[in-house]
């Protein structure tokens, strides 16, 4: 049999062989087990989403493919989540409940960071008080997270909302439109918060003032969760893997790995992780555990306040939303 193929080929012109051992390669391909696609994550520059790429960079994510992609804002990764480009999107949780008031086809799976101080406000060097921005213009990217953090600000500091001129701008703006001079204070967060600090900015206003209320989280599509559990359970394997390497084992190295990503030294990107706290996987299960769980408490918190200041119309039931299946004691 092997002779007879043999002298077939031989009579066959070049021409018709390539189309044959084309034909053969399809046959072959077509037997073999075609790979998963890879699972989709869309975040924006944030400092608390660096855990993926640093997993990336380090190769923690065993035997799964991952396409880690960044946005200029998280505004385009929720319009990102909505047209079905991504799979899963680190978003702060108040715009994770702007998503869910318009569809429930997502888990929250896993709190990424809380903010304690990384999220700001920030004035130009004349400008020293919130205050002061009273007839100024504030630069914020009004359809996500900074809109929350200039409401607080407001409430907290009896300002109304016409007594400032919003300039809606995304996070790739804020930088310039600042050194421009055309804002005097904008609504920003790391890595941003260090470059502006180091060119004579002031803080006005941060997430220290309140606590608990901006806590970043990983969303998966249901439909996701329920077909690729085992690659989300090695995704956020990694993901705690390079938490430990950040954290612990090697602070100076994954500095210099991020750092060259966000645009500022290592010495600036390690000070910045004094901004934001790193749940591991045990405070994870903490907050997840039960009807009564801290995170409910947090997110009902966070829903009236986004209600009072009109952020949110629809009340969402926190358990409907939350899912611990991926979170396993380390």
């Amino acid at each position: 049999m092997f002779r007879l193929y043999s002298i077939l080929i031989k009579k066959l012109t070049p021409h018709y062989l390539f189309i044959c051992i084309s034909f053969l390669s399809l046959f072959i391909c077509g037997c073999s087990k075609t790979p998963d696609n890879p699972l989709k994550i869309g975040s924006n520059i944030w400092i608390g989403y660096e855990g993926f790429y640093l997993a990336s960079d380090l190769n923690l994510f065993e035997d799964i493919s991952v396409n880690l992609i960044t946005y200029p804002s998280n505004t385009e990764v929720m319009r990102a989540y909505r047209q079905g480009g991504i799979d899963l999107a680190c978003l702060t949780m108040d715009e994770a409940l702007l998503l869910a008031q318009h569809e429930m086809s997502f888990k929250v799976v896993l709190i990424l960071d809380f903010s304690h101080g990384g999220d700001v406000i920030l004035g130009r060097g004349n400008i020293k008080r919130m205050t002061d921005l009273k007839g100024k213009p504030v630069g914020v990217e009004n359809t996500a997270l900074g809109a929350l953090m200039l409401a607080r600000a407001l409430e907290i500091y009896e300002m109304k909302n016409d007594e400032i001129t919003v300039i809606p701008l995304g996070v790739n703006d804020h930088e310039s439109a600042f050194n421009d001079n055309i804002i005097d204070g904008v609504v920003t967060f790391e890595p941003v918060l260090s470059k502006l600090l180091s060119k004579g900015a002031n803080v006005l206003f941060d997430s220290t003032q309140i606590p608990g209320e901006i806590i970043d989280v990983l969303i998966v599509r249901t439909e996701v969760l329920n077909h690729r559990y085992d690659e989300l359970r090695k995704l956020l394997d990694g993901w705690f893997k390079a938490l430990d390497y950040l954290l612990i084992d090697n602070p100076q190295k994954a500095a210099t790995l991020a750092s060259e990503r966000k645009g500022i030294d290592s010495e600036q990107f390690l000070s910045s992780l004094e901004g934001i706290h790193l749940p591991d996987a045990n405070e994870n299960l903490l907050f997840f555990a039960g009807k009564k769980a801290l995170f409910v408490q947090r997110i009902s918190k966070l829903q009236s306040i986004m209600m009072k200041n009109d952020l949110l119309q629809k009340q969402i039931d926190p358990l409907s939303i939350l899912d611990s299946r991926l979170l396993k004691p380390r």
